[in-house]
């Protein structure tokens, strides 16, 4: 990566106005073709809330999938702790967890108040359960946090069941 595209990429993650919430406005297809390692983009997405719902999430979510190492196992269960509110309004989701438990907690977080943002209405936890096919997974690890992560791919045909929800 020259020193130009390294100065390009600092002022997407870190450049004036960018947050959370709004990163995904400045990953263009002219950012996305400058041959990102696959860890330079989940360094992007695991700091990103509801990134589905951000502008450019396609071109982005492209660019991730092309650089991803190919998932080799086979299918997996998976489950994901949301609110039933960011699942009408937003869709299943994208990051989901072998660890049912795990997605309890993150059910119940996203409905704390601690991750409120401005405009959120969550109040009812929910957990979400399916089986991912490997075609399904983009990419599956443990991240530093322990939450044996799957990347999902977004839009595709699934049958995804609500398993709790309070």
């Amino acid at each position: 990566m020259s020193i130009c595209e390294i100065s390009l990429l600092d002022q997407i993650l870190y450049g004036i106005g960018s947050d959370s919430h709004n990163r995904l406005e400045r990953f263009t297809d002219e950012v996305a073709e400058m041959g990102w390692t696959f860890d330079e983009l989940l360094d992007v997405y695991s700091g990103l809330d509801l990134p589905n719902a951000q502008p450019n999430f396609k071109v982005f979510y492209t660019a991730l999938e092309r650089a991803a190492p190919k998932f080799t196992g086979g299918e997996i269960t998976l489950y994901r702790g949301t609110s039933l509110e960011t699942l009408e309004e937003y869709g299943e989701g994208i990051c989901w967890t072998t660890n049912f438990d795990l997605a309890v907690k993150f059910a119940n977080l996203c409905c704390s108040g601690r991750y409120k943002i401005s405009g959120a209405i969550d109040r009812t936890p929910v957990v979400l359960g399916m089986t991912a096919s490997p075609e399904d997974i983009i990419y599956h690890h443990t991240n530093d946090r322990e939450e044996n992560e799957a990347l999902i791919k977004p839009n595709l045909e699934r049958k995804v069941l609500i398993l709790e929800q309070n």
